[in-house]
């Protein structure tokens, strides 16, 4: 191993130094021990807050997408650079004869 190396998962020292120089967010404060992140157990939403906002606003989900129709994946995809080169080839090759080339490239 090659000392300029790091372990996968371990922050180098000299970048936890640095951040924490210039943000202040591994600073031990009221409620927080150092490096606890930004925010302390106290400043969070309690049980029954979550239980309103739930029965407000709903789950945090997204809806689904809408399906795509054949048509509109068939026009997507012959804008394509690599459909259309494929196409140049095929007719390129059914044009010089070659009719089993050109079959190829289409399917």
């Amino acid at each position: 191993r090659f000392p300029h190396q790091f372990q996968p998962g371990l922050a180098p020292r000299f970048l936890v130094a640095m951040a924490s120089e210039r943000t202040g967010l591994l600073k031990a404060g009221p409620g927080r021990a150092p490096g606890a992140g930004t925010f302390g157990v106290p400043e969070g939403l309690t049980t029954a807050e979550a239980l309103v906002r739930l029965k407000e606003d709903g789950t945090n989900t997204l809806e689904p997408p809408p399906k795509e129709g054949i048509l509109r994946i068939f026009v997507r995809q012959m804008q394509s650079v690599i459909f259309l080169l494929t196409s140049i080839a095929a007719v390129a090759s059914y044009s010089l004869g070659d009719k089993y080339k050109a079959a190829i490239l289409v399917f």
